[in-house]
């Protein structure tokens, strides 16, 4: 089931007077499918990619695990999937899964809290699960290097200008649409968690997502300091309405990306707009200090 609603004719190949993020949200509009993966055979999708990152790009996988090629584990069954394809071969470039809590193993089944128990357990009580907090672990974040170079390339040559100066844009869009892919991707997770009534995120991010997020204001929350977990890892618990929020104040259009203009998570505009009225109201209160005539 497709997560956003793609409108051909709302594709302009100029910038006119909207933002450089948001001309190459609509290139991406155009060349890409983004899905929740709930039927078999976009599950299996899901799987095979994983283990073209997990297994072969990026081996933190033993890839005789799986001689099905389909990179999964038993944190699977409780979880919802997202896939970015490419729309003319319907091959798949990124994914990533919500873990939803359960039974499987520590406080609420999460994959990370085996290594992080101890701040998990003296996190503050409004981040547990209660009736306003339902959280799900954001995890298995892949974009495949190997397949994003090929398909962007395919891409490029649909478009390919012949201008001098066509050729120096549609070079520079391929540069960002490469890097875009990973707002994309949250974009995706955003709208599962609205579709599926997720408030909170539970995440280990590695350094480097985590100054790819902060490019487009997206900024996680630490809640300790880094542990080694395959790598130099954060662990991290993000209330959503909250980090849009600040996503809203800090760079908007991508903002716009991540709730599609509004049409999900509106409170986070909302909220941001009435907290700035109201210190704007309280400065305008501050009393001026006068100064002495001579």
């Amino acid at each position: 089931m497709s997560l956003f609603t793609y409108c051909p004719s709302a594709y302009q190949p100029k910038f006119d007077n909207e933002s450089e993020l948001l001309h190459v949200h609509k290139l991406f509009q155009k060349y890409f499918e983004v899905l929740e993966a709930d039927t078999p055979k976009l599950i299996e999708q899901a799987f095979n990619l994983r283990y073209q990152v997990y297994c072969l790009e990026n081996p933190f996988e033993n890839a005789s695990c799986f001689p099905n090629k389909m990179e999964m584990d038993h944190y699977d069954q409780y979880s919802i999937h997202a896939l970015i394809r490419y729309r003319d071969t319907g091959e798949a470039v990124g994914t990533v899964r919500l873990v939803r809590p359960n039974s499987s193993g520590h406080r609420n089944g999460f994959p990370m809290e085996p290594c992080c128990s101890t701040l998990l357990t003296n996190i503050p009580r409004e981040m547990q699960i209660s009736s306003h907090h339902s959280p799900a672990e954001i995890s298995r974040f892949a974009i495949s290097k190997n397949i994003r170079q090929r398909v962007i390339k395919m891409a490029s040559a649909t478009k390919a200008g012949h201008s001098k100066e066509e050729k120096y844009n549609n070079t520079r869009l391929d540069r960002l649409l490469y890097s875009h892919l990973t707002l994309e991707l949250v974009a995706a997770a955003m709208h599962l968690s609205d579709k599926h009534g997720i408030t909170h995120w539970y995440s280990l991010a590695s350094p480097a997502l985590f100054r790819t997020l902060r490019r487009f204001a997206i900024r996680l929350t630490p809640i300790g300091s880094a542990i080694e977990h395959r790598g130099i890892r954060l662990p991290c618990i993000d209330n959503l309405e909250t980090l849009l929020r600040r996503v809203y104040k800090n760079q908007p259009d991508a903002w716009k990306i991540l709730t599609n203009h509004g049409a999900i998570w509106p409170e986070s505009k909302r909220n941001y707009i009435e907290e700035y009225t109201k210190v704007a109201r309280k400065l305008t209160m501050v009393p001026q200090p006068q100064i002495a005539s001579a």
